[in-house]
């Protein structure tokens, strides 16, 4: 396996940001409420705890006959007060060619509503500071939700959010991440559903899943077939329709043993921008 930089800083600060929205859906108020998307609903609106949390992402898709696939992980603890996070990181890509690897470590921190990101490439830090994501409305973003089975321990919801709660992501493209290629990357982009479990014992959310196939494929093809002519769009299409993307977290509230501690070189690494 070839080890390779393959993780920039714009992924790295994106997943220090889902790491930190995460973080801020993990309780409820009461496992058991008659109407299902009030219980989703009051899920998301409570305060950040302590927390245990892994991100796993997976992909695929098949080219002229041949097999490529990627993975992203992190695992990472998340600090309530003050709020502070750390991860490390692991992207892969298995190609015909051959397989790369790459890893990362990062922390972030918020103070006066605003998140500083450290991330550490080839042993050396920097930072990047990004507005806070703040998902609050979400009687407004969760448009429907639905026991779709249950247990003696969990409980698991299917709900949709609009795509309008995506929007909420480019309060951090001025100092963060890009448009996709100054395209209006909403366009084509139906309801997102997403999987939520709710364990009953300690009544909060431990894991949450989106399959993002029709998503992917359909910011690409609105990027990139939009620009092609027609007799090339097709060939986009076929390629997208072979893509299969997942996206799965876990939660897991704790006790953390000692606080975590942003390291001094990272406090006092340069402040870049992600573009």
């Amino acid at each position: 396996m070839r080890n390779r930089k393959y993780m920039p800083a714009p992924l790295m600060v994106a997943l220090m940001t889902i790491l930190l929205l995460v973080a801020n859906i993990t309780s409820i108020v009461e496992a058991a409420v008659p109407d299902a998307k009030a219980t989703v609903i009051k899920a998301f609106h409570q305060n950040i705890k302590d927390c245990h949390i892994t991100i796993n992402a997976e992909g695929s898709i098949t080219l002229l006959g041949q097999a490529n696939s990627f993975g992203c992980s992190m695992e990472g603890d998340v600090q309530a007060k003050p709020l502070v996070g750390k991860a490390t990181m692991k992207f892969t890509m298995d190609l015909p060619t051959g397989a790369i690897a790459d890893n990362g470590e990062a922390y972030f921190e918020v103070i006066n509503n605003q998140e500083t990101v450290y991330t550490k490439e080839n042993n050396n830090w920097q930072k990047t500071s990004v507005p806070i994501v703040n998902l609050t409305d979400y009687d407004k973003y969760i448009t429907a939700a639905k026991l779709i089975r249950e247990d003696n321990t969990v409980a698991v919801f299917e709900v949709t959010f609009t795509k309008e709660a995506l929007k909420t992501f480019e309060l951090i493209q001025p100092q963060g991440m890009p448009k996709p290629l100054g395209i209006n990357w909403l366009d084509g982009i139906g309801d997102i559903k997403t999987i939520v479990t709710i364990d009953k014992k300690t009544s909060t959310i431990s894991e949450l899943a989106i399959d993002l196939s029709k998503f992917i494929a359909t910011i690409v093809e609105t990027a990139i077939a939009e620009k092609l002519p027609d007799d090339k769009k097709q060939l986009v299409k076929i390629i997208t329709d072979n893509f299969k993307a997942n996206l799965d977290i876990k939660i897991t509230p704790i006790k953390l043993k000692e606080k975590i501690i942003i390291p001094k070189e990272a406090k006092d690494a340069p402040l870049v921008s992600v573009h």
